[in-house]
C-alpha cells in the first residue's frame, strides 16, 4: 500500500465544512478521496460476503449523531459500514461522547474529573435535587450541540427531567467568579495533542461557543500540561481517534466537560493557526497501510481548505417534461418625439398591442411609440433550450401594489381586455421629503412603500408581467434606501445583538438607514417629550455599534404601549423590517417569546425579524433558508421579503424547503417539491428576481428538518410564513413558526 495511493472515505449527510476539509487535505497528501453521502453509498450483502460502494479503505465517520432527527438511523448505517471496512471514531465510541451523561460516566471510571452531575428521569425528582447545586446551575439536554441545549439557571426555578424528547440534568456551575466565562478545548489526534484554545463567552452570552460569537485565544504552548495530558487520557477514555475535549478549571481543579467526536475547526484554526484536518487524514491515510511525509501534514495544516472537494457526488437528474416558458424580459431604448429611454420590457407572445408607463411615454413624447431597439435580448421561446440565466441586474423593482392596497381606480387591477396583452401603468406616486437616498445600487421596494421615494433622474424602467390572468405594471422610478426599526429594551446584550445583526446585512453602510427605537412604558416615564434618547442605555449601545459600521441612524423616544407604539411608528416610517430582540431565558422554559414580540407580530403586516442573544452575524453575502407550507399567499410573501432585500440578486441566495409532514418512514410516497404549488411559486418569484434559488422537498417532523436545513447549509437566517388567519382571534401565530423562533441559532424572519 505504501507505493499506492489509498482510498479514504468520509461518511457525512451533511455539507460540513470540516468534512470538506479533510477531504481536501486527504487529496492534498495525494490519495485517492470519496465522499460517502446519501447520493452515491450502496451496501449489499449476501452469501456470505458483504461490501458497499464506493468501495475505500478506511472510513473517516463525520456523522453528527447530536444533530440528528434519527439519531439511531444514523448509529446504524455507521455501524453497518464499519462492519465492512475500517473506521475512525467507530459508531459505539462516538455515540458514546455524543450523550453528555454516558460520556461522563466513561470519564469518570478512567478516573478522570468531571463537574458535579444530577440525572433524574422524573421532574419531581429532578427538582429535589436543586438545591445540591447552589443559587445556579447548569441544565443540560442529554445530546446537543453548538450550545444549543445548555442553560444557566436559579435553582429555584421550576425543571423539567426533559427538554423536548430529550433527556436533561443538572451540572455544577463552574467558574463563575470570572468576569468572562472562559474553557479550554484541545484538540487530540491520534493520541496526541495537536493544539489548544481558551474560548471566551461573547458579552451577550455566558456559554464559550464560537458558533454563539465567543473570542478564541492560542493557548497552546500556555495551557497547563497536566491539562492536556487529561484531554489526550479523555479521548482514549472514550475509544475516539480525534476529538475536541472542552475542559474548564476552577483554581488548581481542572475537569472535562465533554468530548466532542465532530468538533468545529474555524475557532480552533483562528485561534492556532492549525488546521485538525491534515492530521486527520494523516491517520486515516496510515490506517489504510499508507504512508505520508509529517512535513507535508505541518504545512497543509498552516491553511484550512474547506472548499468543495472534487469528489463530493452530484445527485441524479430527474427526468422531467420540459417546461414551457412564455415570455421574455429585454433591455429596449424606447425614443418619442422628445426623447429616448432605455427601460426593461416584458413580452407576452399572446399580446396584439404595446403599453408604457404613462410617465415614461410623456417624458419621451410618445404618442404611438416610433422605434424601439432591443438590447439584452431574451434568449427562449417554447421549443427552444432551457433559458440561461440572465445577467444579474442591480437596479430591479418589485410590484408596486401589495397584500390588499387600495391602488387607485386608474391601477386597473382586473385582467387587460382579451388581445391587448397590457393594462395602463400606475398613476404617479408623490414624493415624500427628507428621504435620504441610497448611496449604492439600488433594491426592490417593498409592497407597502413606493410612496416614500427620492427621484433618480434619468432612468425609467417599465416590466410588464402576465400572472395568474392578470397584467401587472411594474416601474422604476425611484432611489430608496431600506428601512429598518430597531426597537430595543433595557438589555443592552440583546439591544447590541440587534445592531450587529442589522450591521452584517450585505451594502449596510450604504442601503439601510435604521431607526433605534427606545420607548418609555406609561408605568415609568411620561411622554416622550419627559425624556432624551441618551437616557436609554442599551438604545445608545445600539444606536452606536450601528454608526461605527457606517450605517445611517435615526435616533427615536416613543410612549404608551410598547407594541402598540412600535407598530404606529414603524407605520409612520414606512419600514421594511422590525428587528426586535424577542428571545428571553427563563428557569421555567429554555425559552419565552416575549409579549411585546407577540403584539406587533400580530398587529403589522411588516416582516418581524428575531435575534435573540448570543448569536454570531456573518457579513457579505447571505444564504436564506425559506420553508414554506402550502399556503400560496403565504409563500409568495415569504419569497416577497428576500426579494425586497438590498440588491437581492447580488446578495442572496436562497432555499425554498418544503416538508411532508412526517413522512421519513420506510415506503413513505416520493418528495416531489413540483406537487407543491406554494413552494414552486416561492421559487419562481425569487428566480424572477434573478436570485439563485435551490428547490428542496424532504419527510420528517416539519421543525426538526427546519432547523436541521438551517444547519446543514449554515443559513443566515431562517424566512417563515408565521401570520395565519382565524375567525375567532384576527391573526395567529402559527405553532411551526414558533417552534423554530424558539430553537433556532439564527435570525428568524416571520412575514405573513
Amino acid at each position: 500500500m505504501a507505493d499506492s495511493a489509498a482510498r479514504i472515505g468520509v461518511l457525512s449527510l451533511h455539507n460540513s465544512k470540516e468534512t470538506k476539509a479533510i477531504l481536501n487535505a486527504i487529496d492534498a497528501l495525494g490519495h485517492e478521496t470519496e465522499w460517502l453521502r446519501e447520493e452515491n453509498t450502496v451496501v449489499r450483502f449476501g452469501d456470505g460476503d458483504a461490501q458497499f460502494s464506493p468501495d475505500v479503505d478506511v472510513i473517516v465517520n463525520r456523522l453528527l449523531l447530536s444533530n440528528s432527527e434519527q439519531p439511531a438511523e444514523e448509529l446504524g448505517l455507521a455501524h453497518t459500514l464499519a462492519g465492512i471496512r475500517p473506521m475512525l471514531n467507530a459508531p459505539g465510541a462516538t455515540a458514546r461522547a455524543a450523550h453528555k451523561t454516558a460520556g461522563a460516566i466513561a470519564l469518570l471510571n478512567e478516573g478522570i474529573p468531571v463537574p458535579k452531575t444530577a440525572l433524574a428521569l422524573s421532574n419531581a425528582q429532578l427538582n429535589r435535587l436543586r438545591g445540591e447545586f447552589g443559587e445556579e446551575a447548569v441544565y443540560k439536554t442529554a445530546i446537543g450541540t453548538h450550545g444549543g441545549g445548555v442553560w444557566r439557571v436559579k435553582t429555584d426555578d421550576p425543571l423539567t427531567a426533559s427538554v423536548g424528547k430529550r433527556r436533561a440534568f443538572l451540572q455544577e456551575l463552574i467558574g463563575r467568579d470570572r468576569d468572562t466565562p472562559r474553557d479550554l478545548r484541545v484538540y487530540v489526534v491520534d493520541d496526541e495533542v495537536i493544539g489548544a484554545m481558551f474560548r471566551y463567552a461573547a458579552e451577550s452570552d455566558w456559554r464559550t461557543n464560537v458558533a454563539r460569537g465567543g473570542r478564541v485565544e492560542n493557548a497552546s504552548e500556555t495551557a497547563p500540561p497536566e491539562v492536556l495530558d487529561m484531554a489526550r487520557r479523555a479521548t482514549s477514555a472514550l475509544g475516539l481517534d480525534y476529538a475536541g475535549v472542552d475542559l474548564i478549571g476552577s483554581g488548581d481543579t481542572w475537569y472535562v466537560l465533554e468530548v466532542n467526536p465532530t468538533a468545529g475547526f474555524k475557532g480552533f484554526y483562528e485561534a492556532t493557526g492549525r488546521s485538525p484536518a491534515p492530521y486527520i487524514a494523516r491517520q486515516a491515510i496510515e490506517l489504510a497501510g499508507g504512508s505520508v511525509a509529517d512535513e507535508r501534514v505541518e504545512q497543509l495544516a498552516s491553511t484550512l481548505d474547506d472548499s468543495v472537494p472534487a469528489c463530493k457526488p452530484v445527485p441524479e437528474a430527474e427526468s422531467s417534461e420540459s417546461v414551457v416558458t412564455i415570455g421574455f424580459t429585454e433591455r429596449v431604448v424606447v425614443s418619442g418625439s422628445s426623447g429616448t429611454k432605455t427601460v426593461i420590457a416584458k413580452s407576452d407572445t399572446g399580446a396584439a398591442s404595446t403599453s408604457i408607463d404613462l410617465r415614461l411615454a410623456a417624458a419621451i413624447g410618445a404618442g404611438p411609440i416610433h422605434t424601439t431597439l432591443a438590447r439584452a435580448l431574451g434568449e427562449f421561446e417554447t421549443g427552444q433550450d432551457p433559458p440561461r440565466r440572465r445577467p444579474r441586474r442591480r437596479h430591479r423593482r418589485r410590484p408596486v401594489h401589495g397584500r390588499g392596497q387600495h391602488r387607485g381606480p386608474d391601477a386597473h387591477d382586473s385582467p387587460a381586455p382579451a388581445g391587448t396583452g397590457h393594462s395602463e401603468a400606475l398613476p404617479p406616486r408623490r414624493q415624500s421629503e427628507g428621504r435620504r437616498p441610497r448611496r449604492g445600487g439600488r433594491r426592490g421596494v417593498s409592497p407597502h412603500r413606493a410612496k416614500r421615494s427620492v427621484p433618480l433622474a434619468g432612468v425609467v424602467f417599465v416590466l410588464l408581467e402576465r400572472h395568474l390572468g392578470y397584467i401587472r405594471v411594474y416601474h422604476e422610478l425611484y432611489c430608496e434606501m431600506y428601512q429598518m426599526l430597531v426597537p430595543v429594551d433595557d438589555d443592552e446584550n440583546r439591544a447590541l445583538n440587534q445592531a450587529r445583526y442589522v450591521a452584517s446585512l450585505p451594502d449596510a453602510e450604504s442601503a439601510i438607514e435604521a431607526t433605534v427605537l427606545a420607548v418609555a412604558p406609561p408605568s415609568s416615564l411620561g411622554t416622550a417629550e419627559d425624556v432624551e434618547f441618551a437616557e436609554f442605555e442599551a438604545a445608545m449601545a445600539a444606536a452606536a455599534h450601528l454608526e461605527s459600521q457606517g450605517v445611517q441612524v435615526a435616533r427615536r423616544v416613543g410612549d404608551g404601549g410598547v407594541g402598540e407604539e412600535i407598530v404606529r411608528i414603524a407605520d409612520e416610517l414606512d419600514s421594511d423590517e422590525i428587528v426586535m430582540g424577542g428571545r428571553k431565558r427563563s428557569g421555567v422554559a429554555p425559552l419565552l417569546l416575549g409579549s411585546t414580540v407577540r403584539e406587533v407580530f400580530v398587529s403589522t403586516e411588516r416582516p418581524v425579524t428575531i435575534t435573540g442573544t448570543g448569536m454570531a452575524f456573518d457579513g457579505g453575502p447571505r444564504e436564506l433558508l425559506v420553508p414554506v407550507d402550502r399556503n400560496v399567499e403565504r409563500a409568495r410573501q415569504q419569497a416577497d421579503y428576500v426579494a425586497g432585500l438590498p440588491d437581492p440578486a447580488n446578495n442572496v441566495s436562497a432555499t425554498v424547503l418544503y416538508v411532508f409532514p412526517h413522512q421519513d418512514y420506510a415506503g413513505a410516497p416520493p418528495h416531489e417539491f413540483a406537487e407543491i404549488g406554494a413552494a414552486v411559486a416561492a421559487a419562481d418569484r425569487l428566480e424572477a428576481e434573478g436570485v439563485a434559488v435551490e428547490r428542496v422537498a424532504t419527510g420528517g417532523e416539519v421543525t426538526r428538518k427546519i432547523l436541521a436545513a438551517a444547519e446543514d447549509r449554515e443559513a443566515d437566517g431562517i424566512v417563515m410564513g408565521g401570520r395565519k388567519r382565524s375567525g375567532v382571534q384576527k391573526v395567529l401565530l402559527g405553532s411551526i413558526a414558533q417552534d423554530v423562533m424558539l430553537s433556532a441559532d439564527r435570525p428568524v424572519t416571520l412575514t405573513g
